[in-house]
């Protein structure tokens, strides 16, 4: 089913995450469709879930893969059809009361004072961690987690956890930027609204008849299972984007409250040389060599089409990536879009790019 017709005067949910292809991806989607017509497509990065959740709403068979496990709890909530898990307001307003007889840890409310958070916020987070795990239903469950997580980083400056800079949301100062007003809505508010988004996102799949067609999964890039491989037709990447001047691009890092705060072993993982407390990096999160990323990815995914969202301004250089794609496959076709990052006055290129078997 092509977008034009269906969905291209739906309004897509919000995402607030770095790097997200909301604005364009019913530009991705049509230009593919002109030159494909995929049935099963792998999201190879699938960060905030938007691009495959664009593609469900086509009723593509779609598997999501995102190495963050907090990305893939998100996506699952992001990506359910079943209208009945989703949370009341009763069960939102409830998740952050502490129960009779249940032991609270104070784990948030030692380790990050001043950091993400206030006080007190710390403290209702402290609770959810325990009361989310009492939650016998698996979908609701996790849409509970993306309505939290849409709310932290609501609630951030920059929408990131990159640096410690609560102070920034608290200055009693003239801003040029941010809206103090959302930083200071209740995680219950922020909550709520987002569940009437999410109401909203079910009916519109009811209405376009959208079947559960998502397979979701947590693995590195190059760590995908020949199982599923043979079950795809398209692999759609929009992967870590590299400057020439760094060894690695980190998105983990930008995240890294959220992939702690769903972990029963967080201390663990803390690198406490940070003021921010991040998390160590683990090994297979670095993609240390852009060059290489892109050389394992056709080498794994050579024999099915490839869609490749980036940026002219990353490196390797899009006449890189077409050189070695064009010796695998044998059409490639360039595509630039204009595009406006959030926070940033200047127009950039996105492009996307085809690499054909046929």
């Amino acid at each position: 089913m092509n977008n034009e017709n269906d969905i291209s005067k739906i309004k897509l949910p919000n995402t607030r995450f770095q790097g997200s292809k909301k604005k364009i991806i019913d530009k991705i989607y049509n230009f593919m469709f002109e030159h494909i017509k995929p049935k099963h497509i792998l999201d190879l990065f699938g960060g905030s879930a938007i691009c495959s959740l664009y593609f469900q709403l086509n009723n593509l068979e779609v598997t999501f893969n995102d190495i963050l496990k907090f990305s893939s709890i998100n996506a699952n909530g992001f990506l359910q059809n079943d209208v009945d898990d989703i949370p009341t307001e009763t069960e939102i307003n409830n998740i952050f009361l502490k129960k009779e007889n249940v032991i609270y840890d104070t784990f948030i409310q030692d380790n990050f004072k001043d950091i993400y958070y206030t006080d007190e916020e710390n403290i209702q987070l402290d609770v959810f961690r325990k009361n989310i795990k009492m939650i016998e239903n698996h979908n609701k469950k996790n849409i509970m987690y993306y309505l939290l997580f849409q709310s932290l980083i609501s609630k951030r400056p920059y929408n990131l956890f990159h640096r410690k800079n609560l102070s920034m949301r608290l200055s009693e100062v003239k801003r040029g930027f941010g809206n103090k007003v959302t930083w200071e809505k209740t995680f219950i508010n922020h909550m709520l609204k987002f569940r009437l988004e999410i109401i909203k996102l079910y009916e519109m799949k009811k209405m376009l008849k959208v079947t559960n067609n998502i397979n979701i999964i947590n693995n590195s890039y190059d760590e995908i299972s020949s199982s599923i491989i043979s079950q795809i037709d398209t692999l759609y990447i929009d992967p870590p984007y590299f400057k020439k001047d760094c060894k690695d691009s980190q998105y983990f890092d930008n995240y890294h409250f959220l992939e702690g705060f769903i972990s029963d072993d967080w201390a663990t993982k803390i690198d406490y040389s940070s003021n921010h407390l991040k998390l160590k990096t683990p090994q297979k999160h670095i993609i240390e060599n852009a060059d290489s990323m892109f050389d394992n990815i056709i080498k794994k995914y050579g024999d099915r089409n490839l869609i490749i969202s980036y940026n002219t301004k990353a490196f390797p250089s899009i006449e890189t990536i077409e050189t070695k794609l064009k010796k695998k496959y044998k059409k490639v076709i360039v595509k630039y879009i204009d595009y406006n990052y959030v926070l940033s006055k200047k127009t950039s290129q996105e492009v996307v790019i085809l690499a054909l078997i046929f």
